[in-house]
């Protein structure tokens, strides 16, 4: 058992959550939640869990928070829808107190058929309606929307609500009531949570309502719009029709069946055009996407052609090093060669002329021996006339 708060953004979703949890109903562990900023100072008592599932599914359904999609009866009961309920089943089971869990999103008010299915439509909610000017004039500060936009949305989250809530115990509460006088307003939702048996009938109730009504900071209260501006555009006569109707149902219904009145063509028209722009936003994206890839791929390829050529050039750089080395390595062999060439000239003059002196000097010897022959003959000659005589 547990509760949903739901309404539309910037209408005081958080303030409720904040004084519900106060009432002991559980939101989950603090690390999970989603973090205070300046659009919301007390902090949004939200799991970040179930917002990112909550912007999927829309943008599976073709919207988004600020152009719901338009969703057929039972279109929670689709296959493609059975990952998303068990995901939400989930969330519930294992991040919150299964007794007294509180969930709070406003994307939920858009998206309640799945969310009764993924709890087995076991539990209440608190649907918190806020100023359809006021919401329009924040949305306008804080996301530049046009105010005739803020307005349809606030009448398309109002209406889904009614629809999507329609047989589950749910108290209406008027955002303004409960910034005028947080005690009373906590004191009758804690009355009637306790009645539907999602909150205990302590003894100390007392003191739990105080603690919720402490968290509700009427000084948070900021972007209502310039009710005595005479240029403020005028509030469309449906719209009006749907504000009594909201307050109208203010207070506790045991089994909510209230119905609610059509959304008028200009409201159909901005809604469709909002879906229109958001699904050529999201081509565009896919597109600019694509294209942010593809020059990824490029760039990874460009980076690895540039890595090829680093390698490349230092290649060349070391290849024309190494033939520098060798020229001069040649150079220094060719003058190493130029030297012995020299000292072979050299030697081979040395050589012819060592040649020419041996040969001079055979001759001589030649010379010298025949001449020796010739006085030894004469000399032998003149021995035997000496000897012999003349005869």
């Amino acid at each position: 058992m547990g509760v949903f708060v739901v309404g539309m953004h910037r209408s005081g979703t958080s303030a409720i959550a904040a004084a519900l949890e106060a009432l002991g109903l559980d939101v989950g562990d603090p690390d999970r939640l989603m973090d205070a900023d300046a659009a919301n100072p007390a902090g949004y008592y939200e799991q970040k869990e179930i917002g990112d599932l909550n912007d999927e599914l829309l943008s599976v359904l073709g919207g988004a928070w600020d152009c719901p999609p338009k969703l057929n009866d039972g279109w929670e009961l689709e296959p493609a829808m059975a990952q998303y309920y068990r995901s939400a089943a989930s969330v519930i089971a294992t991040r919150l107190d299964k007794k007294r869990w509180l969930v709070k999103d406003p994307r939920i008010t858009l998206l309640l058929p799945l969310w009764r299915r993924a709890v087995l439509d076991r539990g209440a909610a608190v649907l918190i309606v806020r100023d359809p000017m006021e919401v329009a004039w924040s949305l306008a500060l804080r996301n530049a929307m046009p105010i005739l936009s803020g307005l349809a949305l606030w009448a398309e989250y109002n209406r889904a609500a009614l629809a999507g809530l329609s047989g589950l115990p749910v108290y209406v509460c008027s955002y303004d009531e409960l910034v005028a006088d947080p005690l009373a307003t906590m004191t009758s939702i804690r009355t009637s949570l306790a009645t539907w048996n999602e909150l205990p009938a302590d003894a100390d109730a007392g003191a739990d309502v105080a603690a919720a009504a402490a968290r509700v900071r009427p000084e948070l209260r900021r972007n209502t719009w310039p009710r005595d501006n005479v240029d403020a555009l005028e509030v469309p006569v449906e719209i009006e029709r749907l504000v009594k109707f909201m307050a109208d149902l203010g207070g506790a219904h045991a089994v909510l069946e209230p119905g609610h009145p059509p959304a008028s063509p200009w409201e159909q028209a901005l809604l469709t055009e909002r879906r229109s722009a958001a699904t050529r936003y999201r081509i565009a994206s896919t597109e600019g996407a694509a294209a942010r890839q593809l020059s990824e791929s490029l760039g990874h390829q460009l980076h690895a052609r540039n890595l090829e050529f680093d390698a490349m050039e230092q290649f060349a750089r070391a290849e024309t090093e190494r033939v520098l080395d060798l020229g001069h390595e040649l150079d220094a062999a060719r003058n190493r060669i130029q030297a012995i060439e020299a000292d072979l000239a050299e030697v081979q003059a040395a050589r012819r002329a060592a040649e020419k002196a041996a040969r001079e000097s055979r001759q001589r010897l030649q010379l010298l021996e025949r001449s020796r022959l010739v006085r030894l003959s004469r000399a032998l000659k003149r021995a035997r006339r000496s000897l012999f005589g003349s005869s």
